[in-house]
């Protein structure tokens, strides 16, 4: 157990290490406590586990950069990451990415869980990363919010993304560029808050990959498009796109202009074919109302 914040990273490393050196797979228990950190690499077999999400906070110290926890590809599989908030102590770091499941070429079966997690400000890079080629992991009540870049980049293939909320992130809430993913009960709301001038980086989902599946997914009030669907054979069932575009939103609350219904509740781009949209509804602001 890491119990004190004197040394905590090192404390945090030494044990995971130590575990590696004799071929362990270490339970590291964090508890409802704060604590400093730069950087953790995780291998394989290894549980990082708090006591909650809401009290044990996990903080990246100042000048960090890279990532603030690693699963490294040639060194892990079958890892449980789970039960506390990550976020940076402030704005004066360059961390890419609070959590990386980093896959450099190729691809793995990792099958790894992520659950019950906090992602809360990190103000120059992604939520979470999940590398092309690191399949089957699992993500599952994860809350994201207020990151510079995207909440979550889903990289991989063949993932499930189950309970997700990501929310005031500068670019997407959600880019899926990997295939066969399947996102459930997932929420992107304002989302874009950069106020880019490229359309998909302000959108609440990005959907860039092929083949995946949304179900009963929703985005709401972002500042670009709910759904920006650019690549063929999604599927979304039973998935609200609602009061998005703020970036154009209605102004006289009777009659919307074409340039204020620049953004779609659903956008599909007329490059690619084979999407299927099912049983999904969407709303237009206008003022302070919904219709």
């Amino acid at each position: 157990e890491c119990n004190d914040n004197l040394g905590i990273n090192y404390s945090i490393q030494k044990a995971i290490d130590y575990a590696k050196k004799f071929n362990y797979q270490p339970t590291i228990k964090l508890l409802d406590k704060v604590y400093l950190i730069s950087n953790i690499n995780i291998y394989t077999g290894t549980k990082l586990k708090g006591e909650s999400y809401k009290n044990t906070k996990i903080l990246i110290d100042d000048n960090s950069s890279g990532d603030g926890i690693l699963l490294d590809d040639s060194d892990f599989n079958f890892c449980y990451v789970s039960d506390f908030m990550i976020a940076c102590k402030s704005a004066n770091n360059d961390i890419e990415n609070a959590i990386h499941i980093k896959i450099s070429s190729g691809a793995k079966d990792s099958f790894t869980t992520f659950k019950n997690i906090r992602v809360y400000y990190i103000p120059n890079g992604n939520g979470i990363k999940n590398d092309i080629g690191g399949r089957e992991n699992r993500f599952n009540n994860i809350i994201i919010r207020e990151c510079g870049s995207y909440g979550i980049v889903g990289g991989a293939s063949d993932s499930l993304y189950y309970n997700i909320t990501s929310s005031w992130n500068g670019k997407a809430g959600i880019w899926n560029s990997g295939s066969n993913n399947r996102y459930v009960n997932c929420k992107c709301f304002c989302n874009g808050t950069s106020k880019s001038n490229i359309r998909h980086e302000l959108a609440g989902f990005y959907l860039t990959g092929g083949m995946s599946t949304f179900t009963a997914c929703d985005a709401q009030e972002n500042f670009g498009d709910g759904f920006f669907i650019s690549q063929n054979l999604q599927t979304l069932i039973n998935c609200k796109a609602d009061a998005n575009g703020q970036n154009s939103i209605v102004t006289d609350g009777v009659n919307p202009t074409d340039d204020e219904l620049f953004y779609s509740g659903f956008y599909v781009s007329t490059e690619y074919t084979g999407s299927s949209i099912k049983n999904c509804n969407f709303i237009i602001s206008a003022d302070d109302f919904r219709r």
